[in-house]
């Protein structure tokens, strides 16, 4: 797992907890019996609480697919065994694309969280998922890649990067 998007994760949340929001909200990750993953998290009186999200619904095989969509003001991921990274990435890309000012999170924990924030997503090079898969920053689509050019191009929204296993790049 990308310990940065778990880590993001828990600053997310800690920036939520304004005495009331933990009390009714929160976040909950689980198993499910495909076997897999689930992750739901509460956006209920966040800035996330109104922002668009495009259903993610990704089938690669029966134990590797991903499927993500908001309902009712809770942000579900769910997917197969080896999804979970992968599933915190999609609401982190979404999160980060979508947050408002940086004062609303304030304190030190916020300098912390954008700290990461732009360390873990690079603008300019698609996202290792594991050996074989990356992701796209711009539209959070993942694909098999074992290219060693420069250059790879993401198969949805056609955006070129910087091929991220290369050490140069």
């Amino acid at each position: 797992m990308n310990d940065n998007n778990l880590i993001w994760l828990l600053h997310w949340y800690h920036s939520q907890c304004d005495g009331d929001w933990e009390h009714g909200n929160g976040i909950k990750i689980g198993t499910i019996d495909n076997p897999g993953w689930s992750l739901k998290v509460s956006l209920n009186e966040t800035e996330l609480a109104d922002k668009e999200f495009t259903t993610i619904d990704i089938n690669r095989s029966e134990s590797d697919w991903i499927y993500c969509s908001i309902k009712n003001e809770i942000f579900e991921g769910f997917g197969g065994p080896f999804n979970l990274s992968e599933i915190l990435q999609i609401f982190h890309n979404w999160a980060e694309s979508n947050k408002n000012e940086a004062s609303s999170i304030g304190s030190q924990a916020g300098n912390d969280y954008l700290k990461l924030a732009d360390e873990s997503l690079p603008k300019d090079k698609a996202i290792i998922i594991d050996s074989l898969k990356l992701m796209c920053t711009n539209c959070v689509e993942t694909w098999e890649c074992a290219e060693v050019d420069g250059q790879v191009t993401c198969p949805k929204c056609k955006k070129t990067f910087s091929n991220p296993r290369l050490k140069d790049a």
